[in-house]
Formats: structure tokens, C-alpha cells, sequence
């Protein structure tokens, strides 16, 4: 039986031309749990190494932790993987939830407007500007198919990035 979704979550709106011209990634995978991590589905190392030869093979730049603070806007793929298990007598079955987002510094309007006014506001926020994820569950035999999930929400990342980047 495959991994189903049960609730696949939306991208609150947030489109790719957010991607546009950001280079210099970094990749963070968190929310390994306890529960994740025992039940080796896939190991965070796995994770990360997974995202990093996807994203580089797709021609998309990435940064080294010492270059990252010099890149401009600071951007970042970030990948979190929660696994649950239930209880008896569903104790075989996980539920999880993996999102890959892309977060970046950016400058509000309002700011920018005070900016316009003669007030200095040089800040920004990192905020995220991409995201995707999936809610589903699986039984124990299945877990080796959240690195499926993993790549295929960041393939999601690498063609919005591709469309938004594309040289005309």
C-alpha cells in the first residue's frame, strides 16, 4: 500500500516569482524527532545530502556555512520531517508531516515607504517567501518512502526556482 496524503497543506499563496534571482542557498534539515530518528526512515545526514545533490544538479548555487552571511538575502532551503507513531492498536501506523520552505531577508513596504518619507529603515526580516508540505500517513514498512516525499517537495522548489530564473 503506498503512502497516501491525508491532507496535503497548500503554499499559502506564496508563488515563485519569490524565487527570482536568489542564489547562495543553504540547507537546513530540522524536526527530526526522536521517533524519526529510532525508526530510521532516513537520517538527517541522508536528508541533507539528498536536498544538496538535487538542488546543485539542478544548476542552483549553493553556499558554504562561511559564505552564506556575505550572500545577498541570505537565502535558505529549509526542510523539517516530523514523525509520529500512534497508539494501540494502531501502533504500526506514523503519521508525519514534511515541509520544505524557502526562507530570505526581505523589507516589508511599509517600510520601504517610511524609507520614501526620509526615515531611515535599512532593516529586513527573514521571512519565508516559498512553501510546500504534506500531512499523511504511513505504516512502518512504508517509512522509506519519506525521502520520496522530501525530493519530490523539493523537485516542487527546483522547478518554481527554474520558472522564476528562466534567461530570456
Amino acid at each position: 500500500m503506498p503512502a497516501l496524503p491525508l491532507q496535503p497543506k497548500t503554499s499559502r499563496n506564496l508563488s515563485a516569482k519569490h524565487c527570482g534571482g536568489l542564489q547562495g542557498f543553504i540547507v537546513d534539515v530540522e524536526g527530526f524527532n526522536e521517533q524519526s530518528t529510532s525508526l530510521r526512515s532516513a537520517s538527517q545526514s541522508q536528508v541533507q545530502t539528498d536536498v544538496e545533490l538535487r538542488v546543485r544538479k539542478a544548476g542552483i548555487q549553493l553556499s558554504t556555512e562561511n559564505e552564506w552571511p556575505n550572500s545577498l538575502y541570505h537565502p535558505a532551503i529549509i526542510v523539517n520531517l516530523r514523525l509520529f507513531s500512534l497508539e494501540k492498536p494502531l501502533e504500526d501506523v506514523y503519521t508525519y508531516n514534511i515541509t520544505v520552505k524557502v526562507m530570505q531577508d526581505v523589507r516589508p513596504m511599509a517600510w520601504i515607504i517610511r524609507e520614501r518619507d526620509g526615515n531611515e529603515w535599512k532593516k529586513s526580516i527573514w521571512a519565508t517567501t516559498w512553501d510546500k508540505g504534506i500531512t499523511g500517513a504511513i505504516t512502518k514498512n512504508q517509512l522509506g518512502a519519506l525521502r520520496n516525499q522530501v525530493n519530490d517537495l523539493v523537485d516542487q522548489f527546483i522547478n518554481d526556482y527554474l520558472a522564476a530564473n528562466r534567461k530570456r
